[in-house]
């Protein structure tokens, strides 16, 4: 695994997510929890290979698998690719570098990146995307889930030392940042997450499909 180009904020958070991989699971498993755009993602790819960017535990694995995509996610963090395997283990899970792709150029017909580059501070979201362009086909579908906000901040985690890297974008910040990275934008929509007595502010989700042009 290639560490030397993080920042001290990528390390902290990948130290988080081995931390809280065991009990991750027990809470963010629900297959449902982007059931509408996967549906609105299968209209657009009905099947084919598919990259699934930052897999973590392999929740959105049980959308894909049960209906025959050719299935591949890859994550950062070996510890939740192990819980992964154990939640679906059909899936083929790869430990994996959003910034090196290992992977041959226009291998997959599609990708999915649900809330995933969240974690990819802003100069270095070029590397990401373009990694991605490589190896999706031209033509290929794709999906990005981030979430709506300013700036980037570590924020707590559910244990001790489990602060995490957060990056927010505005609807048309990434959009443009989309788009001069040649990714056709073919639909776009908010997700408005409810509230829990421990996050009285709701989570906006900003969802754009996009062909790789």
């Amino acid at each position: 695994m290639n560490y030397f180009m993080l920042s001290q904020g990528e390390l902290q958070t990948i130290e988080a997510y081995k931390k809280i991989a065991e009990t991750r699971n027990t809470t963010n498993v629900n297959p449902k929890f982007w059931e509408y755009p996967f549906i609105l993602f299968k209209q657009l790819l009905p099947q084919g290979k598919v990259l699934d960017v930052g897999c973590g535990g392999g929740r959105d694995a049980q959308l894909f698998v049960p209906r025959g995509y050719g299935y591949v996610g890859i994550d950062i963090s070996e510890e939740m690719l192990r819980e992964a395997k154990k939640l679906v283990p059909e899936g083929n899970f790869l430990p994996m570098s959003m910034y090196f792709l290992d992977f041959e150029e226009a291998a997959f017909d599609g990708f999915w990146a649900a809330a995933s580059l969240i974690h990819i501070p802003k100069c270095k979201i070029q590397l990401v995307l373009s990694q991605i362009k490589k190896v999706v086909k031209p033509g290929g579908i794709g999906l990005f889930i981030i979430e709506e906000g300013e700036g980037e901040t570590m924020l707590p985690g559910p244990f001790p030392n489990t602060d995490r890297l957060f990056v927010k974008y505005g609807f048309d910040e990434f959009q443009k940042i989309l788009e001069e990275n040649h990714f056709e934008v073919i639909d776009t929509y908010h997700d408005l997450r409810e509230c829990f007595q421990d996050k009285p502010h709701p989570r906006i989700w900003l969802l754009y499909f996009v062909k790789n042009a």
